[in-house]
């Protein structure tokens, strides 16, 4: 049996901060991306929850508020705003918690997820 802590499926738990820097007229400049801290605390409990490496996704909504999707991407129903992926190590065969670089993996995620945002706003 899989656990994952609720934060990361519940979209109740999402970051609520402020998330646009607006012109006058109502212009969107930029976006609230969520901190590299606060996504790497989640992947670590996360990844001592899972078997085996598993696919996370970082989904960052227009909103600012965000998200972390575990598993298979195939479920995601879901599709709007910003996104990066990868996968985590998990809990190996032994049953040990396998560790990684919880901050390099976030800012990575983010950064793909930074790089897709600005694409869509050169676009438009």
């Amino acid at each position: 049996m899989i656990i994952i802590p609720i934060r990361a499926l519940d979209s109740r738990f999402v970051n609520r901060t402020k998330e646009f820097t607006k012109h006058g007229n109502g212009a969107l400049i930029s976006m609230k991306f969520p901190t590299i801290k606060d996504i790497a605390s989640d992947l670590r409990g996360i990844n001592a929850n899972v078997e085996g490496e598993t696919d996370i996704r970082l989904q960052v909504y227009p909103d600012g508020a965000w998200c972390l999707r575990v598993g298979l991407s195939d479920y995601d129903q879901d599709h709007r705003g910003f996104w990066g992926a990868s996968c985590i190590p998990g809990v190996n065969a032994r049953g040990q918690v396998s560790h990684f670089n919880s901050m390099d993996l976030a800012r990575d995620l983010v950064s793909q997820a930074r790089d897709q945002e600005a694409q869509d706003r050169e676009a438009a």
